[in-house]
């Protein structure tokens, strides 16, 4: 069985990743390395007194060391872990890093699922349904939807009490709570 990750939707955190470039939708955003991920940063508009362990800006996963360090310890395929310095008004705040699930899997089932298409491209899933997958997959991204990342049973386990995290059943879920 597969989740999806997600960020809490109701915490209060406005930002923009800086990623050295100035592209509409950062590579990061969808899995794809970038060249120089010493240069990252984020500028903090609105934060919280207290950052959770997870939480996104533009769609790029960002987390805590106690969230790198489980997952680390997972040895898991696909995946990075970039520095990146968070600014804010009253200064700057280090030991956060972008999640980068590189593995990306066309994973699915068109004729199950109910999505929005822009041509052929998926903008919106409003049901899913997965094909039939690899049981020893842990941790990938949509190929079709990029930006959504999938998780094993076995991470949920070392992730679950974590906070900034919403963690839903991957069949049947809805991108609803990101409109």
């Amino acid at each position: 069985m597969f989740y999806v990750l997600a960020s809490d939707s109701t915490l209060q955190l406005v930002g923009t990743v800086h990623d050295g470039k100035n592209d509409l939708i950062s590579p990061l955003a969808i899995g794809d390395p970038i060249e120089n991920p010493s240069r990252l940063y984020v500028t903090v508009e609105v934060a919280p007194s207290n950052y959770p362990d997870y939480f996104e800006f533009q769609q790029i996963p960002i987390v805590s060391r106690k969230f790198m360090n489980a997952i680390s310890k997972l040895s898991l395929e696909g995946i990075s872990f970039y520095p990146i310095r968070i600014h804010e008004k009253s200064g700057q705040i280090d030991g956060y890093f972008v999640f980068l699930v590189s593995k990306k899997i066309a994973a699915v089932n068109h004729e199950r699922s109910t999505v929005t298409r822009l041509g052929k491209q998926i903008i919106r899933i409003k049901h899913l349904c997965l094909k039939p997958l690899s049981a020893d997959i842990e941790i990938f991204r949509l190929q079709e939807l990029a930006f959504i990342i999938l998780i094993s049973e076995r991470i949920v386990e070392e992730i679950k009490d974590m906070t900034g995290i919403v963690i839903s059943e991957a069949e049947g879920w809805s991108d609803r709570s990101q409109f």
